[in-house]
């Protein structure tokens, strides 16, 4: 399985300078094959997801899944070391967490993201992942807890891993984890407003123009934020969001 990075990424809502002067200009691309089939926006579930939509990273993510761009994962690992220390850098723009081979899609592989995270030590590197942590008809309970004691061991280390969370339900339940929360909303959501649990959820700053750029941000980065980080529904899925909420 081959995973990629762009060392000079041209994803514009992704790249930029930080607000303290460093440049995020590395994002990743990992297979199809990662996707959980649990994802709000799988296409076994909608096919809301914006990789899909986007005609550009469409075509890169095709190409990537098919194994005709990126490394082997240990070059790959190679690559965020290099990364220089305080740098931030986005993971998985298309694609999810690692998972084992019997079942990539699912699982998540403690080992793959333990190296990971070693390798992201002294940076600023960031994700989301759908897989999921609560049992359900495509994970047992022992699969659920092992991919969140995966992530809770990541973001302990360093490696902010954001759990997302399929509705706000979700969102406080996943709270309660500990692990930072990123929910999909309806697009006449709120700037801010609080989950039914009291949870404070904040929409992305660079969706209410409070920041040009997830680099002017960091929001998603912050490991230990109090807050919900909520993503207003757009591209050309907003309609079949609705449709599924």
């Amino acid at each position: 399985m081959t995973i990629h990075i762009s060392h000079n990424s041209s994803n514009k809502k992704v790249v930029g300078k930080t607000r303290d002067g460093r440049k995020v200009k590395k994002v990743t691309t990992s297979p199809r094959s990662t996707c959980p089939q649990g994802c709000e926006h799988h296409p076994d579930n909608g096919g809301t997801c914006y990789a899909e939509t986007g005609y550009h990273l469409k075509m890169h993510w095709d190409k990537v899944s098919e194994g005709k761009r990126g490394t082997d994962f240990e070059t790959f690992l190679k690559d965020i070391e290099s990364i220089p220390e305080g740098d931030a850098w986005r993971h998985n723009q298309a694609g999810d967490l690692l998972g084992y081979d019997h079942n990539p899609a699912n699982t998540i592989d403690s080992e793959a993201l333990g190296k990971l995270a070693k390798a992201n030590t002294g940076k600023r590197g960031f994700t989301y992942t759908h897989k999921e942590i609560e049992p359900s008809k495509f994970v047992n309970a022992t699969t659920a807890k092992a991919n969140l004691e995966a992530i809770t061991k990541a973001n302990q280390d360093g490696f902010t891993v954001n759990l997302s969370a399929n509705g706000i339900a979700q969102a406080d339940r996943y709270f309660k984890t500990g692990n930072p929360v990123a929910v999909t909303v309806p697009e006449d959501t709120p700037e801010k407003t609080t989950s039914p649990e009291g949870n404070k959820i904040v929409v992305c700053p660079v969706q209410t123009e409070k920041a040009k750029n997830c680099a002017q941000c960091l929001l998603c980065q912050r490991g230990k934020r109090k807050v919900i980080v909520a993503f207003r529904v757009h591209g050309n899925g907003k309609n079949k969001f609705k449709a599924i909420a």
